[in-house]
């Protein structure tokens, strides 16, 4: 999944769920349902503890902080946070190959 916007709460819950993950630098990230009272949903409790490292999914889980893509790279969220520039079809069909299929807008990011 490409994520070319803001992905909070269940959008980035199924998020998690996809094998490769990617996003733009300055795009908001993370699981705030802590600040809602609620555990995450749509999976979350599931997906965010197999799929990150203990540090990084109980800072996700139990923070509820928003982080950019930048960091969320480093913390293993998402495999390569591009450049804002490249986050068009053009940018990421350049950096992975023609294989590469847009989501349409509103569908699961």
């Amino acid at each position: 999944v490409v994520s070319t916007q803001s992905t909070v709460g269940a959008g980035f819950c199924v998020a998690m769920f996809c094998d490769l993950r990617l996003t733009g630098q300055t795009v908001k990230l993370g699981a705030n349902f802590l600040r809602v009272g609620i555990s995450p949903g749509m999976g979350g409790s599931y997906t965010i503890p197999t799929k990150l490292s203990d540090q990084a999914s109980k800072e996700i889980i139990l923070t509820g902080r928003l982080f950019s893509g930048e960091e969320a790279e480093r913390m293993g969220v998402v495999m390569r946070a591009l450049p804002d520039k490249t986050q068009e079809s053009s940018g990421i069909n350049a950096e992975y190959g023609e294989s590469y299929v847009p989501v349409p807008s509103g569908c699961c990011y």
